[in-house]
C-alpha cells in the first residue's frame, strides 16, 4: 500500500514539474523549474536543456551553469528523440552528436536519459547525465521520464494553443483599438467638441446624402447667428460664453424633429437642416419658435444672460442645388435679418442675392484698393467753441475708386473688419497722418493734436498696438497723437487697460473714447479708466436744444467727466442752434461737426493772402446740410475761426 501511494506521488511529480509550462514567466525560469522538479523523480549529476537552432542544438540552460551555451551539430539521434522517442543509454560515445561537442565537462560515455521537450515554439531536449562510475538510469526512472515526456508534449501543445489564443486575443485587442481609434477620429472629424453637435463637415455630408438619395425631396437650411455674443465673451469670460453656447444648442434642439440635423459650424454660428420639408409653413413655425426660445434668459454660472439670434433661411431647390450655394444664401439672409433688426429672421430672395453679389464685388474691389493704394485720408477739425480755435484734427479714411468717386467709410469699414483688412488700413492711416504733419501745421498752426481711430478689436491686440505705437514713435512726435477707441475696448476683459493703456501713456499718446453713450456700460466705464477725452455721440447732440432727455444725459456726462478731469467733445454739431445750446447751457469746450467744417482732403485746401501783413488764411468750401447756402471755413495760421 505504501509503495502504491509512493508511486502515485511519484506520478504527480512530473505533472507538478510541468505545471510551469502553462504560465511561464520566461524561458530561463521555465527550464530552472523543470530541472528542480525532475530532480525529485530522477537523480542526475548533470543536465542539459537543448534547443534546436538553425545550425544545430544549443544548451539554453545547463546544470552546472558552465554547460550553458554549448552547441552540437544536428544529428539523427537528437532528431528522433525530439520527434517523441525517449531512450536511455549507458554508453553513447558512438553518437554523432556527442562527437561534435568538445568540452571537458562532458563525457560521451556517461549514462544519459533523453526526454523530448518543447521550449516555446522550438523543439527541445532535456538530457540528464550521470557520471560513469554511477549506475545507469533504471526502468522506473525511464517510466517517469516517459510520463514526463507525454505530459511535456501535451503541455507544449496546450502552451502553443494558449500562445495562439493569446496572439489572437492581442490581435483582437489591436483590431478593437483600431476600431475605437477610427470611431474617435470619425467623431472628431464630424462632431463639435464643445456642444457634441454635428460640425460643418457632418452637416455638409448630410446635405450631400440627401441630394444624392432624395433629389426630389425639398428641405431647408436655417443659418443661426447669436447677436452680441462677443460682448458676452468680453464682459464675462470665454468659459461663460462656452457654457452659453451649450445651453443655446440644447434650446435649439427642443424645436427639432428626429430627422432634423443641427450643427455648430463656427464660434456662435449654428446651421439647422430641416428635412424632410413637407410644407413651407413648417419652416416658418420652426423659425418663429427658435426666435422666441432664444430670447428667453439663460442662467449660466449664476448670471442671467439675455441674448437673441438672427436667422437666415434658404430652401432647396428654390434657393440653390448644392450645399455650398444653400449655405451661402442662408448666410446672406441671416445678414439681412441682422442688419434689419437683430433677433429677427429673413428668407432668401432675389433682392438678397443681388445684395450678396454686390457685396462680393465690393470685397474684391476693396482688396484691390488696399493693394493698389487707392486709399487716402481726410481731416476734420476739432474746435474750441469758447475761443474759436482749432485744437486738433481727426484723421478719417477715404476710398477713391477708379472713377475718382469716394466710397463712404460706412460702406467698407465694417467689411474690412470682417475680412481682417482693418489692420493694414489703420497702419496706412497712421503713415498718411505722419506724412501730412507739415501741411497740417501750415494750415492750423504747429502742435495741433492728430486723432487716429482704432477698432476695439485692434485695441485689445497687444502685438498690433505695439506695432502702431512703434509707428508713432518713429514719427518723432508721438505726443501729438490721440488714439480714438469705442467703449467696447475698455469694457472688454482683454489686455487694453492692463497693458495697452500703459504702453500709450509711456509714449505720450493720449486716449479718447469715441461714440460715447452708445455702448452698454457708458457712465460706469469712466470709473475704471483714465481717458483724456470723451466724444459724446452725435445721437445725443442732434436737435439737443429741443430734447430735454438728451440734455439731461449730456449734463450727466459733462458732470462726471469734469469731476474726473476728462475733457468732453460734442460730435456731429451741424447747426447754429445746437452750437448755441452747447455755449449757453453747458461747460463743454470742444466740438466737431459740419457746422464748423466737413472732412477735407489736403489738396482741397485753398490758400489765400490775408489782410493782415503776411498772415495767410486757409479755407475749405463746403455745402451745409439740407441745401443751406455754401459757407467758407477760413483758418488763420493762428488756428482761429473767422
Amino acid at each position: 500500500m505504501q509503495q502504491s501511494v509512493t508511486g502515485v506521488q511519484n506520478l504527480h511529480l512530473p505533472l507538478r514539474a510541468l505545471a510551469a509550462l502553462f504560465d511561464p514567466a520566461g524561458d530561463h525560469e521555465l527550464l530552472s523549474t523543470i530541472l528542480e522538479s525532475i530532480r525529485e523523480v530522477v537523480t542526475f549529476d548533470q543536465a542539459l536543456a537543448l534547443v534546436e537552432a538553425t545550425d544545430g542544438w544549443q544548451c539554453a540552460m545547463g546544470f552546472p551553469d558552465a554547460l550553458t551555451g554549448l552547441t552540437w551539430q544536428t544529428g539523427p539521434f537528437f532528431d528522433e528523440v525530439a520527434a517523441g522517442r525517449v531512450a536511455a543509454t549507458l554508453a553513447s560515445g558512438d553518437l554523432q552528436e556527442w562527437s561534435t561537442c568538445d568540452h571537458a565537462a562532458i563525457n560521451p560515455f556517461q549514462p544519459a536519459l533523453y526526454i523530448p521537450l518543447r521550449i516555446r515554439d522550438s523543439r527541445g531536449l532535456l538530457v540528464l547525465l550521470r557520471s560513469p562510475d554511477r549506475e545507469p538510469f533504471g526502468e522506473t526512472e525511464l517510466i517517469h521520464a516517459r510520463q514526463f515526456a507525454l505530459v511535456a508534449m501535451a503541455a507544449s501543445a496546450m502552451q502553443a494553443a494558449r500562445s495562439m489564443e493569446a496572439k489572437l486575443a492581442q490581435l483582437r485587442a489591436v483590431v478593437e483599438g483600431l476600431r475605437d481609434r477610427e470611431k474617435d477620429l470619425a467623431r472628431r472629424a464630424y462632431t463639435d467638441d464643445l456642444t457634441g453637435l454635428a460640425n460643418r463637415a457632418m452637416i455638409e455630408q448630410c446635405v450631400h446624402d440627401i441630394l444624392q438619395r432624395q433629389p426630389a425631396q425639398p428641405f431647408a437650411l436655417a443659418f443661426i447667428d447669436l447677436d452680441n455674443f462677443k460682448h458676452i465673451n468680453d464682459y464675462y469670460n470665454h468659459a461663460v460664453g462656452d457654457a452659453l453656447l451649450v445651453k443655446v444648442a440644447a434650446r435649439i434642439a427642443e424645436v427639432m424633429r428626429a430627422s432634423d440635423v443641427l450643427a455648430r459650424i463656427s464660434g456662435d454660428e449654428f446651421l439647422l437642416l430641416v428635412h424632410p420639408l413637407e410644407a413651407g409653413e413648417r419652416v416658418h413655425n420652426v423659425v418663429d419658435n427658435l426666435l422666441a426660445k432664444l430670447k428667453q434668459p439663460f442662467h449660466v454660472d449664476g448670471y442671467e444672460l439675455f441674448t437673441s439670434a438672427s436667422i437666415g433661411v434658404s430652401m432647396y431647390p428654390a434657393h440653390g442645388r448644392s450645399y455650398e450655394e444653400l449655405r451661402r444664401n442662408a448666410d446672406s439672409a441671416m445678414y439681412r435679418a441682422k442688419n434689419d433688426s437683430k433677433g429677427g429672421a429673413a428668407f432668401f430672395d432675389a433682392a438678397i442675392g443681388k445684395a450678396m453679389s454686390e457685396r462680393m464685388q465690393l470685397e474684391q474691389r476693396l482688396r484691390l484698393a488696399i493693394r493698389d493704394r487707392q486709399l487716402c485720408c481726410a481731416f476734420q477739425p476739432k474746435i474750441d467753441i469758447r475761443t474759436q480755435e482749432v485744437v486738433g484734427v481727426e484723421t478719417l479714411i477715404r476710398w477713391r475708386d477708379n472713377n475718382g468717386e469716394f466710397q463712404s467709410p460706412l460702406s467698407f469699414i465694417g467689411l474690412a473688419t470682417e475680412l481682417g483688412l482693418i489692420d493694414p488700413i489703420t497702419h496706412f492711416v497712421v503713415a498718411y497722418a505722419v506724412s501730412s504733419i507739415d501741411r497740417l501745421d501750415e494750415a492750423f498752426g504747429p502742435g495741433k493734436a492728430i486723432a487716429i481711430n482704432v477698432a476695439a478689436r485692434q485695441a485689445g491686440d497687444l502685438a498690433f498696438m505695439h506695432s502702431l505705437v512703434g509707428d508713432l514713435k518713429a514719427s518723432g512726435c508721438a505726443e501729438r497723437f490721440i488714439i480714438e477707441v469705442t467703449e467696447d475696448a475698455f469694457i472688454a476683459k482683454n489686455q487694453f487697460q492692463s497693458q495697452v493703456l500703459p504702453l500709450l501713456r509711456d509714449n505720450g499718446v493720449r486716449v479718447s473714447i469715441d461714440d460715447f453713450g452708445t455702448g452698454y456700460s457708458s457712465l460706469s466705464v469712466l470709473a475704471d479708466i483714465t481717458a483724456d477725452e470723451i466724444k459724446v455721440d452725435r445721437s445725443f447732440i442732434v436737435d439737443i436744444h429741443k430734447r430735454p432727455r438728451s440734455q439731461s444725459i449730456l449734463k450727466a456726462i459733462e458732470s462726471v467727466s469734469h469731476a474726473l478731469g476728462i475733457s468732453v467733445l460734442a460730435e456731429g454739431v451741424e447747426n447754429f442752434e445746437e452750437l448755441a445750446y452747447l455755449l449757453g447751457a453747458t461747460r463743454i469746450r470742444f466740438a466737431q461737426g459740419y457746422h464748423f467744417a466737413k472732412p477735407f482732403l489736403l489738396e482741397e485746401m485753398v490758400r489765400t493772402n490775408g489782410t493782415r501783413g503776411d498772415e495767410r488764411r486757409v479755407g475749405v468750401e463746403r455745402s451745409k446740410p439740407q441745401g443751406r447756402p455754401a459757407t467758407l471755413l477760413r483758418v488763420a495760421r493762428t488756428g482761429r475761426l473767422d
